[in-house]
């Protein structure tokens, strides 16, 4: 998963665009032939999933990670009457010339996922642009980690 993670976020930074469809079917194949291999214990599948460095911040993932999660919140937060806010961040200086606009994406990804809680997800969907999903009982809630985000970008 590391390595498709990684080859889709270089062909996001790269084409602006992640894997096709018909590459994620391949991958699906490749892991579900390994899954048929290799047979676990308890006790290493518990010690696998907590070794897992749990830092106090968001979580980000690919994007077609980030859309698994989606959908399984969405329903969660039917069932559970929770309420989840999508956002969009863009990051642009008002030209579609992102040489020129700079961005370092890891110092951006690190000062994003510093002002989200670790039970809120973020995704790159391009060069420019990040997408959150925050768990928040009120509109207003969201627009304050918005805020928080923004103030710390422009202080940086």
């Amino acid at each position: 998963m590391k390595y498709y993670d990684e080859l889709n976020d270089i062909f996001l930074s790269e084409l602006g665009t992640g894997l096709s469809k018909r590459f994620k079917q391949l991958y699906d194949i490749i892991i579900a032939d390994h899954a048929k291999e290799e047979s676990k214990d308890m006790e290493t599948i518990m010690r696998e999933l907590s070794s897992h460095d749990q830092q106090n911040q968001g979580f980000f993932c690919s994007y077609e990670i980030f859309k698994y999660f989606y959908e399984l919140l969405l329903k969660m937060s039917i069932r559970n009457e929770q309420n989840y806010y999508l956002i969009m961040l863009q990051f642009s200086d008002g030209t579609l010339d992102y040489e020129k606009i700079g961005l370092d994406f890891d110092r951006v990804k690190r000062l994003v996922g510093s002002c989200l809680r670790s039970n809120d997800l973020f995704t790159r969907t391009s060069e420019t642009q990040l997408l959150l999903l925050v768990d928040c009982q009120t509109e207003e809630n969201a627009h304050l980690i918005i805020q928080r985000i923004s103030n710390k970008f422009y202080s940086v």
